[in-house]
């Protein structure tokens, strides 16, 4: 196993991790906007 594969291995991780939390802020601004629908 090389080290770049760790290190990319390492970055893919990051990108996965900021979208999931994108997603999940998401799903809570969907829901909060569905509770009570107000248009912005």
């Amino acid at each position: 196993m090389c080290p770049g594969t760790i290190q990319t291995r390492v970055l893919y991780l990051g990108i996965w991790q900021k979208q999931d939390a994108r997603r999940k802020e998401i799903r809570s601004r969907v829901k909060t906007l569905r509770r009570r629908p107000q248009h912005f």
